[in-house]
């Protein structure tokens, strides 16, 4: 699930930050309704969430405690804007997009998931940079 995306972070100051609030999150359970894609030049082949209260409650505390570094946060990522996903492929090409949807939406059933891991990934190349195991326990 991508909650954010931010650029040029310093993360010497946004690490810290960011455990803080790892600390405190429970796992969450998900139901994936759907094959998506956001176009572009390079489009992107994603499952949709059934977006519920929790979720969102989710994204918007994870923006307000991480409110200092808002201003490195792409746009679409922001509370208002965001729309959730896990992304399947990035920088599909047009020519071969029709081809993954096909394959995608033929092989496709609703699923539960759960949200247990929360991970900060860096790319490209693609790296975690921070990673904590999500508990239900206080």
């Amino acid at each position: 699930m991508t909650l954010v995306v931010y650029e040029d972070l310093p993360l010497d100051r946004f690490l810290p930050a960011l455990a803080r609030l790892a600390e405190t999150l429970k796992p969450m359970d998900l139901r994936l309704a759907n094959v998506g894609i956001f176009t572009g030049v390079g489009s992107v082949l994603f499952l949709g969430p059934v977006v519920t209260t929790e979720l969102l409650a989710l994204h918007d505390r994870l923006h307000r405690e991480l409110a200092e570094f808002a201003s490195h946060c792409l746009a679409h990522y922001l509370p208002g804007a965001w729309v959730p996903h896990v992304t399947l492929a990035m920088g599909v090409k047009s020519d071969a997009l029709s081809k993954a949807i096909a394959t995608s939406i033929a092989q496709w059933k609703p699923a539960q998931a759960g949200l247990e891991v929360f991970r900060l990934v860096e790319f490209f190349p693609v790296r975690t940079a921070y990673r904590r195991t999500l508990s239900s326990s206080p």
